[in-house]
């Protein structure tokens, strides 16, 4: 893909690249160059939330005890839908 810098520098990253690394506005990418060449690489974000499509996802590890709060979640949901139904 051939981009073109405008006169203060700046080019625009096409798209379909913007779309496939799921980068946003705000978002940073590091420059290196390697030998003739200039890579861009996205900057790793630190909370490891990426957007795939119009869907957040979330990429990095998860701290502390996952299950249990998926399973006190699910628990709750259902004690919600329990009650509900007690109700009718």
């Amino acid at each position: 893909m051939q981009m073109t810098l405008d006169r203060f520098g700046r080019f625009v990253l096409p798209k379909v690249l913007r779309d496939e690394f799921g980068l946003q506005p705000g978002d940073s990418l590091e420059a290196e160059r390697q030998k003739d060449a200039i890579v861009l690489r996205p900057h790793t974000r630190s909370d490891g939330i990426r957007r795939e499509g119009r869907l957040l996802v979330f990429a990095g590890k998860a701290a502390g005890d996952l299950g249990g709060a998926l399973d006190r979640s699910r628990a709750e949901r259902l004690n919600r839908v329990a009650g509900m139904r007690a109700r009718s």
